[in-house]
């Protein structure tokens, strides 16, 4: 895994939601009140190369959980939540949850 770029938002070294490269803010409306878009990536066309760039965004949600600790979890439902929103489903997406579940298979395999 490659090391984090995530900046340190405080003393305590936890980093900010905002600096993870797929989040960007959005005007809040009555449908939803987030100021957060948790999923600004755009496709390249490129099947391959739109995976790659799913991983990488997991592997940077990763390093940021492991960064800030407990309550950083909920964010991969608020990514999810964007992804579903946004009403794609290619390359990009699928390189980031085959990333979830491959870490899950890990963490299910281990408890064996």
């Amino acid at each position: 895994m490659a090391k984090s770029n995530l900046k340190r938002a405080d003393a305590g070294g936890k980093p900010d939601l905002a600096d993870l490269s797929f989040v960007g803010t959005r005007k809040p409306t009555r449908d939803n009140i987030a100021k957060r878009d948790f999923w600004t990536i755009a496709e390249t066309g490129d099947y391959g190369v739109d995976n790659g760039i799913g991983h990488r965004a997991a592997f940077e949600l990763v390093d940021y959980m492991k960064s800030a600790g407990d309550g950083s979890q909920f964010t991969l439902g608020d990514v999810v939540n964007s992804m579903i929103e946004k009403g794609r489903f290619g390359g990009v997406e699928v390189g980031f949850l085959q990333v979830f579940g491959e870490l899950a298979k890990k963490a299910i395999d281990g408890r064996r």
